[in-house]
């Protein structure tokens, strides 16, 4: 159902009502962190430096200034697998294909399609370039929806797609508010009839089950191409080993809920599943062939497939699902941010921030709890992908807890973290845990006290991302002096 801007002044009245609840969120977080926070100092050059001490370095958290340099799948030696190596044709190439809906081809009657919305719907129809290739809705369509969004009374867009209303309906009573009644399924859902029965699962669920089954029902193939769930940001692709639904996308084949046949890393990973769930895989090739265009962009962006090409006169082996997704994927990479306020505080311009916006980078890059009473988002949230390990120490006085400290050290191996806070003039112990190790000791307090433990963590990463090889081992070691 369309949705409409409200009358001006029952807007002005809301945004009141927001700024007073702003405000007094503001206070709040004043009251309760800016004294905690600012125990090192609330500069830009400390934050910096407090900043770049948590994440093991602030150019960790520098985007590239050329696309070739964005990190990408390595081989097992470390060094750039060619297969994923960003250039600007490739990235070119995937840019049109992101935005082009001549890809959507893949449409079946028999599982519900309507023919008329054959080729309708483009990645961009759900990632936005008008809301930063997000959509912010509950709901997204893709085939089968229309309309892009609305701007508001102050001259804000709002993204706002709906199904189509020519779809045929498929049911008379509503599932919710607002129901069209034309989506079988969610785009997600498969219905298989087994030998046991019928089950029903994501779309990774054929490759796992036991012939003899058929396919009965798939919101892959139905009228309407819905996903009930925010769409993500692109921003920052590159940058994630973790996508789509939990993150099982670059999860080996083998695992639970995994549908990666080509063992990739995750982002090429998703790229494949997405040409499954948005009815491209398997057809769009064939349309994409037709465009003398599309042939020199992909000869272009793919030199040693046009060799074969040349030489074959196939154009299957330049232009296919293949190629299509590694172009798309390299394009995704490189939407990436370099020029805003906060890339270019990090780069070290001292006014970009504003003392609240410092404020709140502060508490997010201050661990939760112990003396920081930080928000601990970047242990998530993190910039460069990997892992942290997870350091903390204990203070004791006969072997009672009296002060408590946590940090994380970066994923790169062999980090040091120096310093456990201030030492309470009573203690008489420490106890320390870094990754896989933990240590205890008993020292006279009246005497100085150092103490190193170094721990380690072990990933199975099979192919994800930059890190491009499974069991990788992540070393930090602690080191107190007091």
């Amino acid at each position: 159902k369309a949705q409409f801007a409200e009358p001006a002044n029952r807007q002005r009245a809301q945004q009141r009502s927001f700024l007073c609840v702003a405000f007094l969120a503001a206070l709040v977080v004043l009251l309760f962190s800016g004294g905690a926070v600012a125990d090192d100092g609330d500069s830009p050059t400390q934050l910096r430096r407090f900043i770049g001490h948590q994440v093991g370095g602030i150019e960790k958290l520098m985007v590239p200034a050329l696309d070739s340099e964005i990190p990408s799948p390595r081989l097992p030696d470390g060094s750039l697998d060619p297969a994923f190596q960003t250039t600007e044709a490739k990235r070119y190439l995937g840019k049109l294909l992101f935005h082009d809906p001549i890809r959507t081809a893949r449409i079946f009657p028999d599982f519900g399609g309507v023919l008329a919305t054959k080729q309708t719907a483009s990645c961009a129809s759900c990632h936005l370039g008008e809301t930063a290739s997000r959509a912010g809705t509950l709901f997204n369509f893709a085939v089968g929806g229309e309309g892009r969004g609305y701007t508001d009374a102050f001259g804000n867009f709002v993204a706002r797609r709906r199904p189509r209303s020519d779809l045929p309906k498929v049911r008379s009573t509503p599932l919710f508010p607002g129901d069209a009644l034309v989506d079988e399924l969610p785009t997600l859902t498969d219905i298989y009839q087994t030998t046991g029965g019928i089950v029903v699962g994501s779309p990774a669920l054929g490759r796992k089950l036991t012939p003899p089954f058929e396919l009965l029902r798939t919101g892959r193939l139905d009228g309407l191409d819905s996903v009930a769930r925010n769409a993500p940001g692109v921003i920052g692709f590159a940058f994630n080993n973790r996508l789509l639904l939990g993150g099982f996308a670059g999860e080996p084949d083998s695992s639970p809920g995994g549908l990666n046949p080509f063992a990739h890393p995750a982002q090429e990973n998703v790229a494949l599943l997405l040409l499954d769930a948005h009815r491209m895989l398997g057809a769009q090739s064939a349309e994409l062939q037709r465009f003398h265009a599309y042939v020199k962009l992909f000869q272009d962006a793919f030199p040693e497939e046009a060799a074969q090409y040349a030489a074959t006169g196939h154009l299957d082996v330049l232009i296919n699902d293949l190629t299509v997704l590694r172009a798309t994927a390299s394009f995704m990479r490189t939407v990436v941010t370099r020029d805003t306020h906060w890339d270019r505080f990090v780069a070290g311009d001292n006014g970009a921030l504003t003392v609240e916006q410092r404020r709140g980078a502060k508490l997010f890059f201050a661990p939760a709890g112990g003396r920081e009473r930080g928000a601990g988002c970047f242990t998530c949230h993190s910039g460069q992908p990997g892992i942290t390990i997870n350091a903390s120490w204990d203070w004791t006085e006969n072997g009672t807890v009296i002060s408590g400290y946590g940090a994380y050290v970066w994923c790169t191996p062999g980090n040091d973290l120096s310093g456990s806070g201030v030492r309470p003039a009573n203690a008489n112990g420490f106890t320390a845990h870094v990754g896989d190790n933990s240590n205890s000791w008993t020292f006279d307090p009246a005497g100085p006290f150092t103490a190193t433990l170094k721990g380690s963590v072990h990933v199975n990463l099979g192919n994800w991302g930059w890190l491009g090889h499974s069991n990788y081992k992540i070393d930090g070691t602690l080191t107190v002096d007091s």
